[in-house]
């Protein structure tokens, strides 16, 4: 039961209106950039890449484990 409450956790935090306005624009600008002509997959993440890191990465697995304790069932290495 554990696992479902995680999950909804997860999904109430993917959820919040500023990461919903980051998922917006990041649709919106790869839409913008997809139909230019020469301009690819791989050209177009090294063109957005510098404006990942400049984001907050509260969502990510490996923050939420530096601001939360660690589970039980967490390897060692995460843990110290």
């Amino acid at each position: 039961m554990d696992t479902f409450a995680l999950l909804g956790q997860g999904l109430l935090t993917a959820m919040q209106p500023m990461y919903l306005l980051y998922a917006l624009i990041g649709v919106t600008l790869g839409t913008a950039v997809g139909v230019l002509p020469g301009i690819g997959p791989a050209l177009t993440v090294a063109l957005l890449l510098p404006v990942a890191y400049q984001l907050d990465a509260t969502g990510s697995p490996m923050s939420s484990t530096k601001t939360s304790p660690p589970s039980p069932m967490a390897p060692a290495w995460m843990t110290s």
